[in-house]
């Protein structure tokens, strides 16, 4: 009599193939979760650690606020001192500073907070009084040396250090003899495989705990080099927590827009001055709840001949086709992505997280001293190092394993519990470069 024989397929090994993977899990492409997205732009990477650091540079310049000022010419008002709400200006002799957006000085020198300008004589020679109060703004302009004076007062502007952690994510199902006597037959390249349930169930739960961490985890320390770890399971073993992507942006010093927005025009007025403010890309990632998605589109629907369907755009040489909306306005590219699990019923949609939204720019950041790029905002996995055996599958990308184990496992039995039990673990985390890019908000 023929035996017809099928073999086992597994989610985990079709991560990067989005077709297949959407079949077997049965989701939509609109229902990808944030790692998965991420996945999809290019933005999973492997590490060598699980503690990382690095450093990004800030701003050349600041703006200061005069806290008080001393008239040395008398009451002329052509010499005068400011003392600014810091020492750390950046403002040294020589330079052409603009006070409150009207008058321009010269920097004659510099103590600590204080700031000696002049008044710069006209095309006359008439040195006009400078007009100057508490609060005012004071940027640098520009610089002017002296015929055979030294060279200018060397500057230093200090990066800013960021650092990620690498969480172990798990999950587990059993499948038990019963239930492993009606598994889903699957057909892949005119082969014919079996696959469960329970699988679709835990790769789908596991995505979701990685894609809920990442954007909402408290910091904390890396408690896997620690000698006396802040955070231990019930068996003494230290945890790790990732840092999320809203704390980095609330407590990070990202762009926290607030609660209760109107995202009409006016609000993304607003957006686009405070990326342009803090130097940000054209290109961008709107990821948000139903609600906010709501918001977002009664804006952009009256918006005609700027909605563009099917969007792609460039990662690393290649064309990605996101099968999602996108549209121009204000001088940038924004590619919408809907994110289910903010709106999920018994989890993040208790929360009324399907208010919030991200803004997530797609381009990279420098790395101080490295002479490399990293995305600005990507997601980093530990790669798996156990490979072969039986019984495992993994991604392509060894971010993710499954290990099948028990009496009725594939491979042959493990134990002599009539089950199956399915394992799936990956160690990520959220790496964040220059957050000053990054914004969060929710609607009202």
């Amino acid at each position: 009599m023929a035996t017809i024989s099928k073999s086992i397929i597994s989610a985990v090994q079709f991560l990067d193939e989005p077709s297949v993977y959407e079949a077997l899990i049965g989701v939509r492409a609109d229902e990808r979760s944030v790692a998965e997205f991420f996945r999809m732009i290019g933005r999973s990477e492997p590490c060598m650690q699980t503690q990382n650091h690095f450093f990004v540079d800030t701003p050349l310049f600041k703006a200061s606020t005069v806290s008080a000022f001393t008239d040395n010419s008398g009451t002329a008002m052509t010499d005068v001192t400011l003392t600014l709400d810091s020492a750390s200006h950046g403002i040294i002799e020589g330079d052409l500073v603009m006070i409150n957006s009207t008058d321009v000085a010269y920097v004659r020198a510099v103590t600590g907070a204080d700031v000696q300008v002049i008044a710069i004589p006209d095309g006359t020679g008439t040195q006009n009084a400078l007009t100057v109060a508490n609060g005012d703004t004071v940027v640098v302009l520009s610089h002017a040396a002296g015929e055979g004076s030294n060279g200018a007062t060397a500057r230093y502007t200090i990066p800013k250090r960021y650092e990620y952690n690498v969480q172990i994510f798990k999950a587990r199902r059993k499948i038990t003899d019963i239930q492993n006597a009606s598994p889903i037959e699957f057909e892949w390249n005119g082969q014919n495989y079996v696959f469960y349930q329970q699988e679709r169930e835990g790769i789908t739960e596991l995505m979701y705990k990685i894609s809920a961490g990442v954007l909402y985890n408290p910091a904390t320390p890396n408690h896997f080099m620690a000698t006396t770890p802040g955070l231990t399971d019930a068996d003494g073993n230290p945890v790790n927590v990732t840092r999320g992507l809203y704390d980095w942006v609330v407590n990070g010093g990202g762009i926290n827009l607030g609660n209760n927005l109107t995202l009409d025009l006016a609000q993304f007025t607003t957006i686009s001055r405070e990326l342009d403010n803090a130097g940000a890309g054209t290109q961008y990632t709107f990821l948000g709840g139903f609600d906010a998605m709501v918001a977002i589109d009664n804006t952009i629907k009256a918006l005609n001949g700027t909605v563009l369907p099917n969007a792609r755009f460039s990662v690393d040489g290649r064309t990605v086709d996101l099968d999602l909306e996108a549209f121009s306005l204000y001088g940038r590219y924004w590619v919408k992505k809907k994110l289910n699990l903010l709106t999920l019923s018994g989890a993040l949609g208790e929360t009324n997280k399907s208010k919030d939204f991200f803004l997530i720019p797609l381009d990279d950041a420098a790395i101080n001293g490295g002479g490399g790029r990293v995305p600005r905002v990507s997601l980093c996995h530990f790669p798996i190092r156990v490979q072969g055996g039986v019984n495992r599958f993994w991604s392509q990308d060894q971010s993710i394993m499954m290990a099948m184990t028990g009496m009725l496992a594939p491979d042959g039995a493990t134990n002599d519990s009539a089950t199956i039990t399915v394992d799936y673990t990956s160690y990520q985390g959220l790496r964040v470069a220059g957050v000053e890019h990054i914004a969060w908000g929710a609607v009202a």
